[in-house]
């Protein structure tokens, strides 16, 4: 038994031993595959992190060369862009270098055909004065032949046969007379045409001296209303010259050749344009009239550089500040240009239509309607002749209206005729107070003349002209 329980207990104690051996060994062996874990786990973290830099360097790179992509791009739209500049403001300098040089020419030219018309208008000058001359020493001859004629026939007036010759004599003396007459009157044309000329020549001189002022006249309203807010002033031009003579001829552009006529009006549009946007605002407080010459029809240039110059100032809506003042002679002498042009800067850019060189008022009412004028520019004796002629009747009367009213509009004056149709009337010439009590007495809306306004050199409430450029 002792021997038995011994070897129970020893056997016990070896397989103790072995089962502790093997836990040992178990534990060995899950600590070996702990120690394999931990260092799979923190080789993965490693790798994961050593990933997430690789990463992070990556992306960082891709920035980076996305920067410098974008600013290769930007350096090189910056370079395009400087080389374009450079080439635009290259052309644009040579644009303008070429223009400068052909306005040289131009103005060269210009100054050479000036002096050749100089040197033919000095030289027909003194062709006219020598022809003058001989003219002059003909006629005195001629009188004197004439009144020896007239001496010897009242002399020899009881000789029948004797009168009967110094008759035949003076009728041939009379003949004679007249031819020189006629011969005077074609001189004196040609002597003015060449005056004309050499006027044209100094004016001319003048501008490109820019020795010519624009000047303003008052067109007084003889009536208050409120919504007649805007001053009207006629333009004009004045010579910078110590004789008056220029200034005369500026007064009446229309005696002067078309392409002169031209200059003069692009002149006066130019600074009305100025006054009209100097203060920087669509609100002009006053209205221009501004005379039209057979230069806004005849040559389409003038009309082109209107619209260019409309299309530059169309923010300040300038026609609203225009009044296009158009000779009704001029008006039918080129109706087929001028009826259209009329109409275009009536609707398109709301000039205010007027007319004058009212010789008759046969078709007044007709030329109204077909330029749709709103004002008529007359002197006193039109306006009298306005307020004592009856208006044809016109519009067919209603059976409604009573005779006796109907009866009272045939008897309506032309004068009044043209106020219920909204057209207003300006009468010029007023230089003395008579000549004002008989306009408003007859019925005028406006007066003009030195009496009421004088010609003055600038607008009151004027600032620089020199706020915006015109070309």
């Amino acid at each position: 038994e002792q021997e038995a329980k011994t070897k129970a207990e020893e056997e016990a104690r070896l397989r103790a031993e072995q089962e502790a051996k093997e836990a040992k060994e178990e534990k060995e062996k899950l600590e070996a595959e702990l120690k394999v874990f931990t260092e799979a786990k923190i080789k993965a973290e490693e790798e994961a992190q050593l990933r997430a830099e690789q990463k992070a360097r990556d992306e960082e790179e891709a920035r980076l060369r996305a920067e410098q992509e974008a600013k290769a791009k930007s350096e090189e739209e910056a370079r395009l862009r400087a080389e374009q500049e450079a080439k635009a403001k290259a052309e644009e300098e040579a644009r303008l270098r070429a223009e400068q040089e052909a306005k040289a020419k131009a103005e060269e030219e210009t100054r050479l055909r000036v002096e050749q018309e100089a040197k033919v208008a000095n030289e027909e000058k003194e062709k006219l004065e020598a022809e003058l001359k001989v003219f002059a020493e003909a006629k005195a001859k001629a009188v004197e032949e004439m009144k020896a004629a007239k001496e010897e026939k009242e002399t020899n007036a009881s000789m029948p046969e004797t009168k009967s010759i110094k008759t035949e004599e003076y009728a041939g003396s009379s003949i004679e007379d007249s031819e020189n007459d006629v011969q005077s009157i074609d001189v004196n044309k040609e002597s003015e045409a060449g005056i004309i000329k050499e006027v044209e020549i100094q004016i001319r001189k003048l501008i490109d001296e820019k020795r010519i002022i624009q000047t303003y006249q008052s067109v007084t309203a003889m009536f208050d209303d409120d919504t007649a807010t805007k001053e009207i002033y006629k333009t004009g031009l004045s010579a910078m010259s110590e004789s008056d003579e220029l200034t005369k001829h500026l007064s009446d552009a229309s005696t002067f050749s078309i392409s002169l006529q031209q200059t003069i009006n692009e002149w006066i549009l130019r600074q009305v344009f100025l006054r009209i946007t100097e203060s920087g605002t669509e609100k002009c407080q006053h209205l221009f009239l501004i005379s039209a010459t057979e230069s806004w029809f005849t040559d389409i240039a003038l009309f082109q550089w209107l619209q260019k110059i409309l299309s530059q100032t169309k923010k300040y809506n300038p026609g609203k500040s225009i009044i296009l003042n158009v000779p009704i002679d001029i008006f039918l002498k080129h109706q087929k240009r001028a009826e259209p042009l009329i109409n275009t800067l009536r609707k398109s850019h709301q000039f205010t239509i007027a007319l004058s060189n009212i010789e008759s008022n046969e078709d007044l009412l007709n030329y109204c309607s077909l330029t749709s004028a709103s004002l008529l520019v007359v002197n006193i004796e039109q306006l009298k002749k306005l307020s004592q002629t009856l208006a044809p009747q016109i519009e067919q009367k209603t059976e409604s209206i009573p005779a006796d009213e109907d009866e009272e509009d045939d008897k309506q004056s032309m004068l009044q005729y043209l106020k219920s149709k909204k057209v207003r009337i300006i009468t010029g010439g007023i230089e003395d107070s008579t000549l004002l009590m008989d306009a408003i007495t007859a019925g005028t809306d406006y007066t003009l003349g030195n009496f009421v306004g004088e010609i003055q050199n600038n607008l009151a409430d004027s600032s620089s002209v020199e706020s915006f450029e015109l070309t």
